[in-house]
């Protein structure tokens, strides 16, 4: 339940945040939402969130590198697989 309102939440503020229509803060926030979702979701689904600009990528992989199972889950070689795509 507290993942389904938190997802819910960032919707709608994401929404807000968007109507002031300034670029940087729109990839901050989607930042804020990936950070958010590197430690709920399941190793295997951690490429979804893999995507934005170079700079989001870049931070994005600093804070999956912070999860309790970013070796033991193989997550560390999935990763670098993704990282040499793109």
């Amino acid at each position: 339940m507290g993942g389904l309102r938190r997802k819910r939440d960032k919707t709608e503020n994401g929404e807000y945040v968007r109507s002031f229509h300034a670029s940087s803060v729109d990839e901050k926030f989607e930042l804020l939402g990936i950070m958010a979702n590197v430690f709920s979701v399941a190793p295997e689904s951690l490429s979804t969130l893999f995507e934005g600009t170079p700079s989001i990528r870049k931070d994005t992989l600093r804070f999956i590198q912070l999860r309790e199972d970013f070796k033991t889950a193989k997550t560390a070689s999935r990763l670098n697989a993704l990282v040499a795509e793109s």
